[in-house]
């Protein structure tokens, strides 16, 4: 049987409408406000719950579904929790079949799989999340359905009634002893009553002791569920008086909770296991699955990432904190990358050290610490020993943020989750930095060195024939809205510069830089970036951003030629126009030495002698310090254009950019080769 699977953009609004006003303003469609799966927006919209699509499954079949992108404007990443696909089509030509764990799926698509039901009878989520390629702001919100396998249930009528009660039939002063000589409150009919929740229904109760014949403390467990605890007392619960104390930040999460004796208790949950009993039927999850650890003590890398996707510390994501999977006794080794736009983390893991041994992608001799600071753009290797007791420890991710104004400082949490621990075990938290502690940055930045012949070292290139001294900051520019209320400044836009020169891709040439490079096309950009900027200043001190002859900068395309094979030295020099901070800039093509780093303003009679000619980190992302300086060396040796730019995604677009024209070498193996006959053209 043929199931047909159509994603779709919902707006509050006629869609004709909504293109239209993007086609008079000439601008992209208001964004949407929903996303659907065969017309229904899933349980993670507002108020939207009812309105999630459902496909039922038997166990032990196979089904053919076809995945249709019927969104405007938005690839869609499509996953079915713990099951894989077996692509047979795409646009209903037959494939040679294909095995993956997500599909990908543009407006106009459809792609054919197979879905085996081979897991457990339960109920997993399908979901569709956006693969989106553009800067600027979308919706980045995800849609979901249901596969519910068929769990041979009949609705058998007579077994139990559904009419159990939200209270009690009559108040009476609960934990007053003198009520256990009451004999109409100590006696109760027998039943077998029961209590009907929607699926995804959010239940609080209030569980009252009493004093009825006996005053004790009883452990009242919930079977399919755990749920978060939020206050606890003594006396007869008030709502008025006990609903302030609720804790609904970090409330610990239970299966069974002590009422005090002549007490109370408010607890919490979502109703989203269905069925009553079997635990054969478990509640919607994304699994997140580890491959198996090979019979070594060590596992292959394990890719962490902090950002966004990773749980944040509040209350309704408990179920989505990604958990990594141990063993005692074993060496783990992490790529920690960070994939943020525009926010340096700080990492750790409780009670646990970390031995880094490769910056990107670069060896590194053993450096112990037991924190780790990234910055966008960068990876991190470091060997992770599970050398503390059996356990839960949290791994953390927290911002290092060096610009004064408001900032997302919320902190993002995974648990390592040792074998065997006890389940009722709470996590331990490791100690943090402030979030601009920039001595514990710098320390980690500029205390690691090259592992000299380490796998792939390169020794520092010696007699430098490009001598650059680049500036780089936030500035201004002119509003060019009607209503001249651009978001900077005094209802200016902001803008970005490199040494004074605030890059802009070239636009209606018909060439990208690189073909026209390789083709020795005119006017697609300049060959006249500068070696250092048009005027020396005091480049750190605040004071400079009032200056507004600093603030503005020309737009430009402007490049800077290199001889092929030639030895490049770039003193990159952090400013205070506008704005203090550390910029993580990034080469592409190259991998650069950093020879050494400092606060203020560079100065070469002062600090050349600090070079590090001997042992340097190795990196193509190097985090500039706030107020300070960086010095890279590195050999063109790689034809082509190669873009440099700030690693944080909202200051490319401002103009924070330039790149590097590196000429051809003298043989086959040096020149860039041609384009391919299908290259797409501008």
């Amino acid at each position: 049987m043929l199931t047909h699977l159509g994603y779709g953009s919902g707006w509050n609004a006629n869609v004709v409408d909504v293109e239209n006003q993007a086609q008079a303003i000439g601008a992209a469609p208001n964004e949407s406000n929903a996303y659907t799966i065969n017309g229904l927006p899933g349980d993670l919209y507002p108020c939207s719950q009812k309105q999630t699509y459902k496909l039922k499954v038997k166990q032990g079949k196979t089904y053919l579904l076809r995945i249709i992108n019927a969104a405007l404007n938005e690839q869609q990443f499509f996953k079915i929790a713990n099951h894989r696909f077996t692509v047979v089509a795409l646009d209903a030509g037959y494939t040679e079949p294909y095995d993956t764990d997500v599909v990908v799926v543009a407006p106009g698509q459809t792609i054919d799989v197979l879905f085996r039901t081979n897991q457990k009878v339960g109920s997993y989520y399908m979901v569709a999340s956006q693969y989106h390629t553009l800067n600027g702001p979308f919706n980045n919100s995800t849609t979901r359905g249901v596969v519910v396998y068929h769990a041979f249930f009949r609705k058998v009528h007579g077994v139990y009634t559904k009419d159990f009660p939200n209270k009690p039939p009559i108040e009476f002063d609960y934990t007053n002893p003198a009520i256990n000589q009451n004999a109409f409150l100590a006696f109760a009919p027998k039943s077998t009553k029961v209590k009907t929740l929607k699926f995804n229904s959010t239940v609080e109760i209030v569980l009252q002791n009493t004093t009825i014949l006996v005053m004790e403390s009883h452990p009242i467990h919930i079977h399919g569920f755990n749920f978060h605890v939020l206050a606890q007392g003594f006396g007869n619960y008030n709502s008025t008086r006990d609903e302030p104390k609720f804790n609904l930040v970090n409330p610990q999460m239970r299966n069974t909770i002590v009422v005090p004796v002549g007490g109370w208790a408010v607890i919490r949950f979502q109703a989203n296991n269905p069925v009553t009993q079997p635990p054969s039927l478990p509640k919607p999850h994304l699994y997140i699955s580890l491959p198996p650890s090979p019979p070594s003590t060590h596992r292959p890398i394990v890719p962490i990432a902090p950002r966004a996707a990773v749980s944040r510390l509040q209350h309704t994501v408990v179920s989505q904190t990604y958990k990594l999977k141990v063993k005692q006794g074993k060496t783990y080794l992490l790529r920690i990358i960070n994939a943020a736009l525009n926010e340096q983390q700080f990492f750790k893991i409780a009670n646990h050290r970390f031995t880094v041994v490769a910056l990107d992608a670069g060896y590194t001799e053993p450096y112990d610490t037991d924190v780790v600071v990234v910055t966008p753009g960068q990876t991190t290797d470091v060997l992770f020993r599970t050398n503390q007791k059996v356990g839960f420890y949290y791994m953390v991710a927290s911002p290092y943020h060096t610009l004064n104004g408001p900032f997302n400082n919320s902190t993002t949490r995974g648990v390592v989750v040792y074998h065997g621990a006890s389940s009722i075990t709470p996590p331990k938290m490791p100690n943090l930095p402030i979030f601009n502690d920039t001595p514990i940055a710098h320390k980690f930045y500029t205390n690691i060195t090259g592992l000299v012949n380490g796998p792939h070292w390169v020794p520092v290139p010696c007699n430098v024939e490009e001598h650059m001294f680049i500036t780089f900051g936030v500035n201004l520019d002119h509003c060019n809205l009607p209503n001249k209320t651009c978001g900077g400044p005094n209802g200016l836009r902001f803008s970005a510069s490199m040494n004074n020169e605030s890059f802009v891709l070239p636009s209606g040439r018909r060439f990208s830089m690189l073909e026209a490079f390789f083709r020795k096309v005119h006017g697609v950009y300049t060959k006249d970036f500068p070696n250092k900027p048009p005027i020396e200043f005091d480049y750190t001190n605040p004071a400079i951003n009032q200056n507004a002859f600093l603030a503005f900068a020309p737009k430009s395309k402007k490049v800077k030629t290199l001889k092929f094979n030639s030895t490049v030295e770039i003193v990159l020099q952090n400013t205070a126009i506008l704005v203090v901070e550390s910029h993580p800039i990034h080469i592409h093509g190259f991998n650069f030495h950093v020879l050494a780093q400092g606060f203020g303003n560079y100065n070469s009679s002062r600090d050349e002698p600090k070079f590090n000619l001997v042992n340097p980190q190795m990196r193509n992302t190097i985090a500039v310090p706030m107020g300070g300086w960086a010095v890279i060396r590195f050999q063109a040796n790689n034809p082509g254009m190669w873009f440099v730019h700030c690693h944080f995604d909202v200051h490319v677009p401002w103009g924070l950019a330039m790149a590097f024209e590196v000429e051809n070498g003298p043989t086959p193996s040096s020149t860039l080769p041609p384009p391919p006959v299908d290259f797409p053209k501008c």
